[in-house]
């Protein structure tokens, strides 16, 4: 399941369960819609606490809508309780060059994950790095 909202700062994502193929490639087209009337900058808080790793064929996926994305997204934070997820979205980060821009936040260290993410992408705050999985 995921879900997409607009916010002030720009995009929230909200992903959860284990998402197959179909359902990643419809989240594709969303994104890539969606960018076509976004702001020249914009930020992104994507929470993944409920997220199962990806299979191979949606991390593909995930890595062309990154791809996409990384040029218009001034920041993003990324919010994870799992430290396989974590591993695999530095590791497409890396590939992708959005963890230039990108914090991860431990949601099971940070009681308020929500607001270190906004702030990091709205005022380049950084969250104590005690709750948080560096990039």
């Amino acid at each position: 399941m995921y879900k997409i909202e607009k916010k002030n700062y720009g995009l929230k994502l909200t992903f959860e369960g284990f998402i197959q193929s179909e359902e990643i490639q419809e989240w594709s087209k969303e994104m890539v819609g969606l960018l076509e009337n976004m702001p020249d900058t914009f930020g992104m808080l994507i929470d993944m606490r409920r997220l199962k790793p990806l299979p191979a064929e949606s991390q593909m996926a995930m890595e062309t809508v990154q791809k996409l994305f990384a040029k218009r997204v001034q920041r993003s934070a990324t919010i994870v309780d799992n430290v396989i997820t974590n591993m695999q979205f530095k590791r497409i980060g890396k590939k992708t060059g959005v963890n230039q821009t990108k914090i991860y936040i431990d949601a099971s260290k940070s009681n308020d994950w929500e607001t270190a993410g906004r702030l990091w992408i709205t005022k380049a705050i950084e969250p104590n790095m005690e709750s948080s999985w560096s990039a």
